[in-house]
């Protein structure tokens, strides 16, 4: 599941973790909103695996509609060289899938 969008800060900091926790109590997979920045260091990049075949999931949003974000690093705002390094680290192939 990805979590960073516009409407990621509407319930403030208590609204992103609780989501996080409940993710995590259903054990669902999760990226885009984080506890701290040390949390999105150690998840950003959610990799997908089935069949021996890796699938590395990335997500991020333009912005969360005026309202400020809690903490550093609790929802990924795009930020171009921070994807550009994750890619060059790790990927072999790379699918883009952008909506207009």
């Amino acid at each position: 599941m990805v979590t960073a969008n516009n409407h990621s800060c509407d319930r403030a900091k208590q609204g992103i973790i609780r989501t996080i926790q409940t993710l995590d109590a259903l054990q669902m997979m999760h990226t885009g909103t984080f506890f701290s920045v040390v949390h999105r260091q150690k998840s950003n990049l959610l990799i997908l695996e089935k069949n021996n075949i890796k699938v590395g999931l990335l997500n991020y949003t333009y912005g969360t509609n005026g309202l400020p974000i809690p903490s550093e690093g609790m929802v990924n705002l795009i930020d171009r060289k921070q994807i550009l390094d994750l890619l060059r680290k790790y990927i072999r192939f790379l699918l883009v899938a952008k909506s207009t």
